[in-house]
């Protein structure tokens, strides 16, 4: 999976969550927790640290790594397929 793959993804999924939100506080917070959630996305993707989820299986395989380990020559790729450990 491609970061762009994954963005789509989450954008698809906050785009259902939204869909299916019923109005009132429960909208409210959770428009409000998808905006929380956007901010700290640029702010990661803005720095020099990177964002791994790492499974607890054999060989730490990553689930999720951030955008912006391509400032230091990888790709998201790299790590979810496995290719560098």
């Amino acid at each position: 999976m491609d970061s762009e793959t994954s963005e789509n993804r989450g954008k698809l999924n906050t785009s259902l969550h939204v869909a299916d939100a019923e109005d009132g506080e429960r909208g409210k917070a959770l428009h409000a927790a998808l905006e929380r959630e956007e901010a700290l996305r640029t702010i990661i993707n803005n720095s020099q640290v990177v964002v791994f989820l790492w499974k607890n299986e054999e060989k730490w395989p990553a689930e999720f790594v951030s955008e912006n380990v391509v400032n230091f020559g990888y790709t998201v790729e790299d790590f979810i397929s496995g290719r560098v450990l």
